[in-house]
C-alpha cells in the first residue's frame, strides 16, 4: 500500500475540511422555529402568517424573501410566542387566486446580522383548495336556513349572497370562524326577494405557536 506525501498530504486535507464542517455546523445554530405554517389554505382569501428564526447568542436576525407568487406582501416585525417571549419574524400577506388546485411556495432566507454567512433558508408549501357548496337550504316562513358543510378548522368563512347570477357584487351575509360543528346560517332578509347564496373563504392568520 502507497501511504507516500502525496498520499498522506489528501488524508490530512480530508479531516481538516471535516473539522472545519463540524465546527462551522456547531457554530451556525440559526434555525427556524416550529410553528403553524398553513399547508391548505381556501381561494380566494386573504392569508397572513409568519416565519420565525431564532440564533443563540445573536444580536440580530434579518430576512430576505428568495421566491414566492406574486403580489405576496412581505414585511418585518416583533412576533411573541406562547411565552410572551418577542423576537424579530417575517410577515407575509397573500390574496389567495380564485382557482383551486395550485401549490405555491414561499422561500424566505434568515441570517445573522453580525455574520450574514450564518444563515438558513425556510420554505412554506401552500397548496389552494376549491370551499365546498352549502349543503342544504330550506325555506320557513320568516327566515332562509343554510346548512353550511364540514370546513377547514381554525379557519375564517363568509356567506355571501347575490340576487342574480352570474353575479359581479356579493353581499356579505355573515362572517364567522370555523372551530366546531358545522353551523347553520339563518338570512331573514326579505324573503319575496330572489337570493343566490355561496359560501367563501375569508381571512385566514397563522401565529407563531412554540411547542
Amino acid at each position: 500500500m502507497n501511504t507516500g506525501p502525496a498520499t498522506r498530504r489528501w488524508s490530512l486535507i480530508t479531516v481538516i475540511a471535516a473539522v472545519l464542517a463540524g465546527a462551522l455546523a456547531d457554530a451556525s445554530p440559526l434555525d427556524f422555529t416550529l410553528f403553524v405554517w398553513p399547508t391548505t389554505v381556501n381561494r380566494d382569501a386573504f392569508v397572513v402568517f409568519s416565519m420565525v428564526a431564532t440564533n443563540d447568542g445573536s444580536t440580530g436576525i434579518e430576512y430576505e424573501l428568495i421566491s414566492a407568487p406574486p403580489g405576496v406582501g412581505f414585511g418585518t416585525d416583533l412576533e411573541a410566542d406562547r411565552y410572551y417571549m418577542r423576537q424579530w419574524a417575517a410577515f407575509l400577506s397573500w390574496n389567495t387566486p380564485s382557482l383551486a388546485g395550485s401549490t405555491n411556495s414561499f422561500v424566505v432566507r434568515a441570517y445573522d446580522v453580525t455574520d450574514p454567512s450564518v444563515a438558513v433558508t425556510g420554505i412554506v408549501n401552500i397548496v389552494v383548495i376549491d370551499v365546498p357548496p352549502i349543503s342544504s337550504i330550506q325555506v320557513t316562513n320568516d327566515s332562509v336556513a343554510l346548512q353550511l358543510p364540514s370546513l377547514l378548522i381554525d379557519r375564517s368563512y363568509d356567506v355571501v349572497w347575490s340576487a342574480s347570477m352570474p353575479a359581479t357584487n356579493w353581499s356579505t351575509l355573515c362572517h364567522f370562524f370555523r372551530g366546531g360543528k358545522p353551523p347553520v346560517v339563518y338570512d331573514t332578509g326579505p324573503l319575496q326577494e330572489r337570493r343566490f347564496y355561496r359560501l367563501s373563504g375569508s381571512y385566514d392568520y397563522y401565529a407563531m405557536t412554540l411547542p
